[in-house]
C-alpha cells in the first residue's frame, strides 16, 4: 500500500515508531477536531440561549412598566371629576381648576416614576397640570398628542419636557376622553421620568457574561437606553434622512441639542436596520459595537406595548476565550497520547528491527555475489517465517543462477550464428535494392522519353477508360482544344464536345472495346476555324493479365489533305464535263443541239437550280434566251426567262459578263 505521505529518512526503528505515532495521531486529531467543533457549537448555542433569555426578560419587565402606566392614565381619563371638568364651560373649568390640580397631584405622589400629569383640551393646549408653569402650553405638535386627539391611546418615545426642575427626559402616556357625541373633548396625560426606564435597563447589565450589555432603540433607529453607557443615548445607530431630522428638530424632541445628537451617528448597521424594520430578524447576528469597538454577538426582540426594540449583546471574546481554553486542553491531551505512542512504538520497533537487520545483511551479501549466504535466525513468529522463506528463495536463486549461466553460454553461441546469417541476408537484400533502384531509374528514364515524344508529336494522343473518361492527354490535345490536361482528366467527350461529335467519337471507342482490336477511322472534330478531319488509330489498352481496361488513340489532322483531294475532285469533274461537252459538239452539227447538250450536262454534273443559254445582240444590247434546261423549265416561267425571252442589259453583272468576265451574282 502506498502511503499518502513520505516517512522521514532514518533508521527502521525510528521510522516504525513514527508510523505508529502517525497511525494513532490521525484518529486522535479527527476525534479532537470533531469534539472541538461540537463543543464550540454547544457553547455558541448556550450563549445564544442566554442572550435570548436576557432580551426577553428585559422586554417583559419594560412591557409591564408600560402597561402599569397605561392603566394609570386610563384611570385618570375615566375619573368622574375628569369627565365633569372636560364637559364644563370655561368659567366652570376656571372655578374647578384647583380641585382638578389636586386630583392630578395624587399620581406623582403615588408613583415616584411619574413626573407629572395634565389634562389637554381638544386642540392640544394644557388646561390644568401638576406643574402650573405649563398651563396654556400648546402640545398639539407632539405626535402622541395628535394621536390622542384622533381618538387613540398612545405612548410617546423618550423626549425632553419642561418640568419643575427644568428639562428632563420623559415618556408621555395619553388617553382621549370622549363626550356624549363620542367626539374627543379632552386628553389625559401622564408624564413618566425616563430615568425609571433606564434604571430597569441598567439592572440587566452583564447578565449574559462579562461585558454583556443591552440597548433599546425607538422605531427611528435612535438609542433611547443603554445598560451602562449614557454617552450613546439619543444617538442614532445609522444616518437618518434629512426630512426625519428636520421634523425632530422642529419638535425639539431632545431640546436644543436635537440636531447635534442626531448628526452624531454611533453606527451599528445590524441594530439600525432591525430597529427600523416592521418585524426584526430574531436570529443571532454579529457586529462591531461602538461602545466597546469589538465584535459582539446579539439578538433583537420587539416590545409588545411600544414599537421599541431591545438588543442584548455579548462580546465575541467571551466565547472565543472558552473555545481557546478547551482547545488547549484537547491539545495537551493529544500531546500526552503522542508521547505515550512514541514510547510504545520504539519498544515494538526494537523487536522488529533485529531480524530485519539480519535479513538486510543477508540480502546485501547475496547482492554482492555470495549466493551461499543464509539467515541464521530461527524464530517461530512471522519474522522467523520470513527468514525461512528468504533462505528458500536464496537456494532457488543459486540454482537458477547456475542454470542461467549455462543458458547464457548457449544463447551467446546461437546469437553469433544468427548474427552471421542476418549479415548475409542483409547483404543480399542490399544488392536486390540496388538492382531495383537501377531498374526504377531506367523505367523513369523511359517514361520521361516517352512523355517527351508524346508531348512533342504533332498528332493528338489520348487514353480513356472503358467508361469513356480521359485518363491521359498530350500537350497537342490541350493546345488544339484549349483545355488544360488536369481539366480533361476524369471527364468524357459528352462533357467536352457537342453531343453529335461526342456520339460519333464514342461509337468508334465502343467498336474498339467490342472487337478488342485496333480500329482506323476518320473523325471530324470542332476547331476555332471550323471542323477538322482526323485519321484516328485506336486500340484496346490491356493490363498485365490481358484484360481490356481502356482505349488509347493517336489522331492525325488530315484536313489539308482532304481539302486537296476535294479540289482535285472538283477539277476532275470540270474536265470531265468539258470533255462531254466537246464530244457532244463533235457529234452534232446544229447549234440548238449543241446548246441542248451543254445545258443538260450542266444540270446533270453541277448542283444548279436553273440553267439556260442566251445569245447576245450587240446592236440592241439585249440577251435572248435560246435554250432552257429540261429541269429548269418550271423555274424559267417564274423568272420570266423562258425560251425566246429578251433580257435587257443594264449596269449590272450582265454588262460585265458580255465583256468577257466571269460574274458571280
Amino acid at each position: 500500500m502506498k502511503l499518502p505521505f513520505r516517512l522521514p529518512q532514518g533508521s527502521l526503528r525510528a521510522r516504525l515508531a513514527t508510523l505508529l505515532v502517525l497511525v494513532s495521531l490521525v484518529p486522535l486529531v479527527i476525534s479532537a477536531y470533531v469534539d472541538i467543533r461540537q463543543r464550540q457549537a454547544q457553547l455558541l448555542d448556550n450563549m445564544h440561549q442566554v442572550l435570548q433569555a436576557r432580551a426577553e426578560q428585559l422586554v417583559r419587565e419594560l412591557d409591564s412598566f408600560h402597561r402599569a402606566h397605561q392603566r394609570s392614565v386610563d384611570r385618570l381619563a375615566h375619573f368622574p371629576d375628569t369627565a365633569d371638568f372636560c364637559a364644563a364651560n370655561a368659567d366652570q373649568q376656571a372655578a374647578s381648576r384647583a380641585a382638578m390640580a389636586r386630583l392630578l397631584s395624587t399620581f406623582p405622589a403615588s408613583d415616584p416614576a411619574i413626573g407629572g400629569a395634565a389634562v389637554l383640551d381638544r386642540s392640544g393646549k394644557v388646561l390644568v397640570a401638576t406643574n402650573p408653569a405649563v398651563n396654556g402650553t400648546d402640545l398639539g405638535f407632539r405626535p402622541h398628542v395628535r394621536a390622542a386627539l384622533q381618538g387613540n391611546a398612545a405612548v410617546s418615545d423618550i423626549h425632553l419636557t419642561v418640568a419643575q426642575g427644568g428639562e428632563q427626559p420623559s415618556i408621555s402616556y395619553v388617553m382621549p376622553l370622549r363626550g356624549p357625541d363620542q367626539q374627543v373633548t379632552c386628553v389625559a396625560l401622564l408624564l413618566v421620568r425616563a430615568k425609571a426606564i433606564w434604571d430597569i435597563v441598567k439592572t440587566s447589565n452583564e447578565q449574559a457574561g462579562p461585558g454583556s450589555f443591552a440597548e433599546v432603540f425607538d422605531p427611528l433607529g435612535i438609542r433611547i437606553a443603554h445598560t451602562y453607557s449614557a454617552d450613546l443615548v439619543f444617538h442614532p445607530g445609522g444616518t437618518l434622512d434629512a426630512a426625519t431630522v428636520a421634523r425632530l428638530v422642529a419638535e425639539q424632541r431632545f431640546g436644543t441639542r436635537t440636531r447635534a445628537l442626531l448628526d452624531d451617528v454611533r453606527a451599528f448597521p445590524a441594530q439600525f436596520e432591525r430597529a427600523r424594520s416592521s418585524a426584526p430578524d430574531l436570529s443571532v447576528f454579529s457586529g462591531v459595537a461602538p461602545v466597546n469597538q469589538a465584535l459582539n454577538h446579539g439578538v433583537a426582540r420587539r416590545f409588545g406595548t411600544v414599537p421599541w426594540t431591545v438588543f442584548y449583546m455579548s462580546p465575541a471574546a467571551n466565547i472565543e476565550a472558552q473555545i481557546e481554553q478547551m482547545t488547549l486542553q484537547k491539545t495537551a491531551l493529544a500531546g500526552g497520547i503522542i508521547v505515550l505512542a512514541m514510547g510504545v512504538g520504539l519498544f515494538v520497533a526494537a523487536g522488529i528491527v533485529r531480524p530485519v537487520r539480519s535479513l538486510t545483511a543477508a540480502t546485501a551479501a547475496i547482492a554482492g555475489g555470495d549466493l551461499s549466504t543464509r539467515v541464521a535466525d530461527r524464530r517461530n513468529d512471522e519474522l522467523g517465517q520470513l527468514g525461512s522463506s528468504f533462505n528458500a528463495m536464496a537456494e532457488r536463486i543459486e540454482q537458477q543462477s547456475t542454470a542461467l549461466g549455462r543458458a547464457r553460454d548457449d544463447l551467446e553461441l546461437r546469437v553469433q550464428e544468427r548474427t552471421a546469417e542476418l549479415t548475409r541476408t542483409a547483404e543480399r537484400l542490399q544488392a536486390e535494392v540496388l538492382e531495383r533502384q537501377r531498374a526504377e531509374a531506367a523505367i523513369r528514364e523511359s517514361q520521361q522519353l516517352l512523355q517527351a515524344i508524346i508531348d512533342n508529336t504533332p498528332a493528338v494522343i489520348y487514353v480513356k477508360d472503358v467508361q469513356g473518361r480521359y485518363m491521359m492527354v498530350n500537350r497537342r490535345y490541350s493546345e488544339l482544344f484549349h483545355l488544360r490536361g488536369d481539366a480533361v482528366i476524369g471527364k468524357s467527350d459528352r462533357e467536352l464536345f457537342p453531343a453529335e461529335t461526342a456520339a460519333a467519337v464514342g461509337a468508334v471507342d465502343q467498336r474498339v472495346l467490342d472487337a478488342q482490336a485496333p480500329v482506323i477511322e476518320e473523325e471530324v472534330m470542332p476547331h476555332d476555324d471550323g471542323p477538322h478531319t482526323y485519321l484516328s488509330v485506336k486500340a484496346p489498352l490491356r493490363d498485365e493479365h490481358g484484360s481490356v481496361h481502356g482505349v488509347f488513340g493517336i489522331s492525325t489532322d488530315i484536313t489539308e489533305r482532304k481539302q486537296a483531294e476535294a479540289r482535285l475532285q472538283d477539277q476532275f469533274e470540270r474536265l470531265n464535263l468539258l470533255d462531254q461537252i466537246t464530244s457532244a459538239i463533235g457529234e452534232r452539227q446544229d447549234l440548238q443541239s449543241i446548246y441542248q447538250v451543254a445545258v443538260r450536262s450542266v444540270e446533270e454534273r453541277l448542283p444548279v437550280d436553273f440553267s439556260c443559254v442566251c445569245l447576245y445582240d450587240e446592236l440592241d444590247k439585249m440577251l435572248t434566251v435560246t435554250r432552257v434546261g429540261v429541269r429548269s423549265e418550271a423555274l424559267a416561267m417564274d423568272l420570266a426567262m423562258s425560251e425566246r425571252s429578251a433580257v435587257p442589259i443594264d449596269e449590272n453583272g450582265l454588262s460585265r459578263c458580255v465583256q468577257g468576265h466571269l460574274v458571280y451574282d
